[in-house]
């Protein structure tokens, strides 16, 4: 039974529930019908654009079979000589603007956006924002006028080119005004922003996990020593900050975010969040919402108000799947024989690579997005969903194969670090050589323990996560695990200096998986200065471990 269909009394009118996360409703067959009406639609335009006649051959498209038949699989880089301003009239629909994204090798990669591809992912982002803020089906906190601190990257990403219409559509006020954010630089806006919601409040957090962590443990740190204190004498948060030592003082422990924000919702981003979910939860007092989304699709899936498994999202793309012993054996675009299922045949406990055609004008035909999903299963019983559970858990290129045997993604590695009480942070992972034996190479700032303990806790960790991981040293008798002691501060010289050098924000911090040579010398450079600063004279930093780490 439905808790109830009414929305919370301030949210506005037309913010429906039916509209927005009625397709939570479905079952898996009216979802392939809504999935397959949609795309008939949309094949014509498709069709006939300069990208169609390219991809399909001359070939006419009545089905959805034909199409999987006659239609290759592609990559972003079949798109490219298309993705230029100039080249507007070989897409199906004409942009409204170019979303910058990040890919692989690339300096700067633009999507073309058209209007109804801004209006569906604006629904999508609504209904993301209701369910986090729900306590049950058609039963939203969220409110008009609700004060919400977004820390988006800036335009022309594409969650910049979102924040300001979203928060228009729900009437939510920005706790930083989005002109006043666009020219300062992502540091200092999220610092503006926790400066002004000291202040005046906040409501509803937006962020990616990293930054919201980051702001945790910051906050508990400081506020062991004198600057919570220090904060009672500012008039204007002075009875927020006392009501937060108070609070903190009775539990005996140091101020947290949550001690001054009651929030109704916390939307996270971040292939890390399931992992730092307790985390997250004893930092800020809520159970962080999450959303699976690309620059090239919108938002694929979400969360319901359970916080469990992910639903797809039908409407904006015609999904197919590529269980994943095929995407990783066949990497790049592939041809038309590479085999994919739909949604009503996907297997729980298999994961796959998801594939797109795009129903809203953008230009994607079986598109391979290169995220992998694990499906939990065909339903959510508690929540009364009948649509497949699925988890995102990483993206083909960012998986580390060692010897065949395991291939481990950020998310099981941000667990092992965290179960062996290390950094979320300062670390950095890649599959590297001694001879020819590959190797799990994982550089992390010193913490002043014992090198060999560090790396017996770690390895430890990764057994109990992974079982493939643990197969390899049972059955082969490999221990593939190496540590880089890298000096404390060399994390955050590395991001510093490529801020200064204007580098692309998503660029700006070392990826956690499978960094490039360069992007690992440089690392070990600022290692070196660092030491070289510091007069410390430490040994030991490079790709052997030294016996402190």
């Amino acid at each position: 039974m439905y808790r109830s269909q009414a929305l919370a009394a301030g949210v506005p009118s037309h913010l429906t529930w039916e509209k927005y996360c009625g397709f939570l409703d479905l079952s898996t067959p009216a979802f392939m019908e809504v999935q397959r009406g949609r795309l008939m639609e949309a094949l014509p335009a498709l069709a006939k654009s300069g990208i169609g006649r390219t991809f399909l051959d001359g070939h006419a498209v009545a089905s959805v079979e034909q199409l999987r038949r006659v239609a290759p699989l592609t990559s972003f880089e079949d798109y490219r000589s298309f993705f230029q301003p100039l080249m507007s009239i070989t897409l199906p629909e004409p942009p409204i603007f170019w979303a910058k994204t990040s890919r692989l090798n690339m300096d700067e990669a633009l999507v073309p956006y058209n209007q109804a591809a801004f209006e569906h992912l604006m629904d999508g982002s609504t209904a993301a924002f209701l369910l986090a803020a729900a306590d049950g089906r058609g039963d939203t906190r969220l409110e008009a006028q609700d004060r919400i601190l977004y820390n988006f990257p800036p335009s022309p990403y594409l969650s910049g080119m979102l924040a300001q219409g979203l928060a228009e559509r729900v009437q939510l006020r920005a706790v930083v005004g989005f002109d006043e954010a666009e020219d300062l630089d992502f540091q200092d806006k999220v610092a503006l922003g926790f400066e002004r919601a000291l202040a005046g409040g906040v409501d509803v957090v937006a962020s990616m996990t990293s930054v919201l962590l980051k702001m945790g443990e910051s906050f508990e740190q400081r506020s062991k020593g004198r600057s919570a204190i220090g904060l009672l004498r500012r008039p204007n948060v002075a009875w927020r900050m006392l009501g937060a030592v108070l609070r903190a003082k009775r539990e005996g422990r140091a101020v947290l975010p949550k001690d001054l924000w009651k929030l109704k919702a916390l939307v996270c981003w971040g292939t890390d969040t399931g992992v730092y979910r307790d985390q997250i939860r004893h930092y800020w007092g809520c159970d962080p919402y999450e959303f699976l989304a690309i620059t090239e699709g919108g938002i694929l899936a979400m969360q319901s108000w359970t916080r469990a498994g992910m639903t797809f999202v039908p409407g904006t793309n015609f999904f197919e799947f590529i269980r994943e012993e095929d995407a990783l054996a066949r990497d790049g675009a592939g041809p038309s024989d590479l085999g994919t299922v739909l949604m009503d045949e996907i297997e729980p406990g298999v994961r796959y690579e998801v594939v797109i055609t795009s129903c809203v004008g953008m230009p994607f035909l079986r598109y391979r997005t290169g995220v992998l999903v694990d499906v939990l299963a065909l339903s959510d019983e508690d929540a009364g969903i009948a649509l497949p559970q699925v988890v995102p858990c990483g993206r083909v290129n960012d998986l580390i194969d060692i010897a065949g045997f395991t291939r481990l993604d950020e998310a099981t590695i941000a667990a092992a670090m965290r179960d062996a009480g290390l950094s979320p942070f300062t670390w950095t992972a890649r599959r590297e050589y001694e001879g020819p034996d590959p190797v799990l190479r994982v550089y992390m700032e010193r913490t002043g323990r014992d090198g060999v303990e560090v790396e017996a806790a770690l390895h430890r960790s990764l057994l109990d996560r992974d079982t493939y991981y643990r197969d390899l040293q049972e059955m082969l008798a490999v221990r593939p695990l190496r540590i880089a002691a890298i000096e404390p501060g060399a994390f955050d010289a590395y991001a510093k200096d490529r801020r200064a050098r204007r580098v692309d924000l998503d660029r700006q911090a070392i990826p956690h998986i499978n960094a490039a040579d360069e992007e690992i010398e440089e690392l070990m450079l600022k290692s070196r200065l660092v030491i070289e600063a510091k007069g410390t004279g430490a040994t030991g930093v490079g790709p052997t471990p030294s016996l402190v780490v």
